[in-house]
């Protein structure tokens, strides 16, 4: 027997526990409901069936739940009949009713508790289904509904900041994924570090003082730079997000052109001089105590559950892979080991192109 499960990808085949259902089915709706438990995680769900079919012809048995007012889940058996209805295959699909945030949070959310689950309890007590399977998805496959699980959170944070709404694309490009973070980012911890490309340098402007010499070329090597106070904004997926007022520190700055900057400077008679400034390290801290803020009480109490379980699914997902690499370790020698486990030498720009659901800062 085996059991599938989709949503937004092709679905994924698992071993499942034999069941076998009564016949003749009763009349489901509106009265019955689908349990959902996932021990592993101690969390569970009830949601109450909103369509039900048995086709005599085809072998199959469906049922549909809202386990949110923006995610349906799809059940369906596929099976023999004689004097009792045999399940030979079981599917599960997450359905997003609209291309919102939240239901792409509460889909990717699921998604993972069921590929991460060492079992997962189905039963629909008016049908006399009673299952406990487990589905085998690859972790490649769930790392990338975390991702995108991760990418739907901060819009959803943004969205509840701002007031903003946002339609989620089909796909995100490297520039949109790095506006988002920066975003989230602004919102949540305000002062925060953030890559700083070295070739790609901040404008600023200084009065031509002896003061803002003695700043900018600072006898202390250890001196930090911090930028004047300027205007920030973002655009996240086509909208614009005010972050208010920001000042930028770096430890390890440069100026452009130092001689021209620091002969300016020295004229001392207060005249505007503009700069273009550096980080060595290609880093800087970034302080946005102006920008949006969260409300008290952002969310629902089934949504909170949902974000609750985040150090869970990220605990879970590194078992699996350490387990996965001590088998894929087992047999070699420790020449071998080393040259499996070594660290990939990554450039700079590595980190801020990523892939179309990962982190980019």
């Amino acid at each position: 027997m085996s059991a599938l499960i989709a949503a937004d990808h092709p679905s994924i085949v698992a071993s499942v526990a034999a069941g076998i259902l009564p016949v003749p089915f009763p009349n489901v709706v509106p009265d019955a409901v689908f349990h959902i438990d996932f021990p592993d995680f101690g969390f569970h769900v009830t949601a109450p069936i909103t369509d039900f079919h048995f086709a005599k012809k085809s072998g199959k048995v469906t049922a549909q739940a809202n386990i949110s007012k923006d995610v349906v889940i799809a059940l369906t058996l596929s099976g023999r009949l004689n004097s009792a209805f045999h399940i030979n295959e079981v599917w599960l699909e997450l359905k997003k009713i609209e291309k919102k945030p939240c239901a792409e949070f509460i889909a990717s959310t699921f998604y993972a508790l069921f590929g991460l689950s060492s079992g997962v309890p189905l039963q629909i007590p008016g049908i006399g289904l009673n299952l406990k399977q487990r589905f085998d998805m690859s972790l490649k496959r769930i790392s990338q509904r975390l991702q995108m699980r991760q990418n739907a959170y901060r819009l959803m944070v943004i969205e509840c900041a701002t007031g903003k709404r946002f339609e989620l694309p089909s796909d995100f490009s490297g520039s949109e994924i790095e506006s988002i973070i920066f975003t989230y980012r602004a919102i949540v911890d305000r002062s925060f570090a953030w890559p700083v490309n070295p070739k790609r340098l901040l404008k600023d402007a200084a009065p031509a003082t002896s003061e803002n010499l003695a700043r900018l070329f600072p006898d202390d090597e250890t001196a930090c730079y911090e930028s004047s106070v300027m205007p920030s904004s973002q655009t996240v997926l086509g909208k614009e997000i005010s972050l208010g007022s920001y000042t930028v520190i770096i430890e390890d700055f440069f100026i452009q052109n130092p001689d021209d900057v620091r002969h300016e400077l020295a004229a001392d008679d207060g005249h505007p001089v503009e700069f273009l400034v550096g980080s060595r390290s290609g880093q800087a801290i970034f302080n946005l105590l102006d920008a949006p803020r969260l409300p008290d009480t952002p969310w629902d109490p089934d949504i909170q559950m949902l974000v609750h379980l985040e150090s869970q699914l990220d605990a879970r997902l590194v078992e699996q892979y350490n387990l996965l690499a001590a088998s894929t370790l087992a047999g070699l020698t420790e020449e071998q080991k080393a040259a499996v486990t070594a660290r990939p030498d990554l450039d700079f720009g590595s980190f801020l192109t990523g892939d179309k659901n990962g982190e980019t800062g």
